[in-house]
C-alpha cells in the first residue's frame, strides 16, 4: 500500500495570453499547470463553475488532435475580476494561451497562492491554472520541472514514508544511467519545514532576543514596583493596623500589578500590529506567507498568558514583601517625620 493518501504536482511559468481572439489585448501571465486533484489536496475551492475532475487530467489518446480535446483551465479570482470584470459568463468559453486553446471551467477562490521557498522558482499567484494531461507512464524521466506535494496516509510518519520510497529511487537509478550519475535520491520534507528552512535561524534568533527583552523589562518593572511599595509603607501599615490581613494586602498589590501588565500587553499588541504593517510594506522576498501574517486569537491568548505569568513571577515578590510591614515601627517613624516637619 502507498504511504500517501494523495499525491499531486505543479509547475509554473510565464505565458502569453491572447483571450478569445476577438481583438483582445495580449499580455504575459504567470501560469500554473497542475494535476487534476491539486486544489482538493491544497484545500482550495472554486467559486464559479467547477473544479478539475480526473478526465481533465487524462492523457490525449494516441493520434488525437489537441483541438478535439482541449485543455481545461481555471482562472484565479483576481485575474477574473481584472481581465473579465467578474463576468460569470466566462465559464465555458474558449481562450488562447500561447498556441494552445483551452476551455475555462471555473474560477478559483480569492487569494489563492502557492507557497514554496523562493529558490524553487514557483510563481506565487498564477493567473491561470491549467490541468496537466501528461502521460506519466510514458513521460520523460529526466523532467525535473514538476514540484510534487503529497499528503501522508493516516498513521504514517515521514520517516516511514521515506523508507517506502527508497526502493523507487533505487529503481530509477538502475533503469536510467543519468539518474545514477546524478546520484538521485528522493527526499521527503514536511511543507512547514521546507518553507522556513532559509529563515529558521533568523526566526529563533529573533524569538530569543524578544524573550531577553521581555525578561529585562519584567525585572525593571519589578524593581520599580519595589521602589513604589517602599514609598507606600505608611499606607500599607495603616491598612494593616485597621485590620487588613496579609492576604488582602497581597491581593491588592497583585491586582495593581495585573492592571499594569494588561495595559502594557494591550500597548504591545498595538505596537505589534503597527510592526506587521511596516514589515508588509518592506516585503522581504525570503519570508514565506508574509501577506498572511497577523495577530490571531492564539497570539492574543499567548500575550495574556505571558502577562499573567509576569504578574505572578515579578509581582508576587514585591507584594509579599509589602504585605509584612512593621506597623508600630512604620507609624512611629512616619509620626516622628511629620512632627519634625511641622516644627
Amino acid at each position: 500500500t502507498s504511504p500517501f493518501e494523495q499525491v499531486e504536482a505543479v509547475q509554473t511559468f510565464l505565458q502569453t495570453f491572447a483571450g478569445d481572439g476577438a481583438g483582445q489585448q495580449t499580455e504575459q501571465l504567470p501560469v500554473a499547470v497542475v494535476t487534476s486533484g491539486f486544489f482538493r489536496l491544497m484545500g482550495l475551492g472554486v467559486v464559479r463553475g467547477r473544479d478539475f475532475v480526473d478526465a481533465d487530467g487524462s492523457p490525449l489518446p494516441a493520434g488525437a488532435a489537441p483541438a478535439n480535446i482541449p485543455q481545461t483551465a481555471i482562472l484565479s479570482h483576481e485575474f477574473w475580476q481584472r481581465r473579465f470584470g467578474g463576468d460569470a459568463a466566462i465559464v465555458g468559453t474558449m481562450q488562447t494561451l500561447g498556441t494552445t486553446r483551452f476551455e475555462v471551467v471555473g474560477v478559483l477562490q480569492p487569494d489563492a497562492a502557492l507557497y514554496f521557498p523562493p529558490n524553487v522558482n514557483i510563481e506565487r499567484h498564477p493567473d491561470i491554472w491549467v490541468s496537466d494531461r501528461t502521460d506519466f507512464s510514458t513521460g520523460s524521466r529526466i523532467n525535473v520541472q514538476l514540484r510534487v506535494i503529497g499528503r501522508l496516509a493516516p498513521g504514517v510518519t515521514v520517516r516511514q514514508a521515506q523508507a517506502d520510497i527508497e526502493p523507487f529511487s533505487a529503481d530509477l537509478r538502475q533503469r536510467f544511467p543519468i539518474k545514477e550519475t546524478a546520484g538521485l535520491h528522493l527526499r521527503l520534507v514536511p511543507v512547514q519545514q521546507d518553507l522556513v528552512a532559509d529563515i529558521r535561524g533568523v526566526i529563533f534568533t529573533l524569538m530569543g532576543a524578544v524573550v531577553c527583552v521581555l525578561l529585562i523589562a519584567c525585572a525593571n518593572v519589578a524593581n520599580l514596583i519595589l521602589v513604589r511599595t517602599a514609598g507606600r509603607e505608611r499606607e500599607l501599615a495603616v491598612r494593616a493596623a485597621l485590620g487588613g490581613s496579609r492576604g488582602q494586602l497581597i491581593r491588592q498589590m497583585l491586582i495593581e500589578s495585573l492592571v499594569l501588565s494588561v495595559g502594557a500587553s494591550a500597548l504591545g499588541l498595538g505596537l505589534a500590529q503597527l510592526g506587521i504593517v511596516g514589515l508588509r510594506q518592506m516585503a522581504p522576498d525570503n519570508v514565506p506567507r508574509l501577506d498572511t501574517v497577523g495577530i490571531d486569537p492564539l497570539v492574543i491568548g499567548f500575550g495574556v498568558a505571558v502577562a499573567v505569568l509576569s504578574v505572578v513571577v515579578f509581582g508576587l515578590l514585591p507584594a509579599v514583601r509589602a504585605s509584612r510591614p512593621n506597623v508600630i515601627d512604620v507609624l512611629r517613624r512616619s509620626g516622628r517625620t511629620e512632627s519634625l516637619g511641622q516644627g
